[in-house]
């Protein structure tokens, strides 16, 4: 619910179009899901290692520790 509530007050932002927003469902060792979400500017000089440290940080987050 909470994930569909932020996607309507994001969609609802006049001036979406500058940002960009990624989001993922992190389940942990529990099978807890867990909505995250990380929103920035498109024209942000690190956009590239914002979206790789959130793709990474969210699998590492996803995976069972041995």
């Amino acid at each position: 619910m909470r994930s569909r509530l932020f996607n309507y007050w994001f969609e609802g932002y006049n001036e979406k179009d500058k940002y960009e927003i990624l989001s993922s469902n992190v389940v942990d060792a529990e099978g807890t899901p867990t909505y995250v979400s990380v929103i920035f500017r498109k024209d942000n000089p690190d956009a590239e290692i914002i979206k790789d440290e959130f793709t990474q940080t969210t699998l590492l987050l996803s995976t069972k520790p041995e």
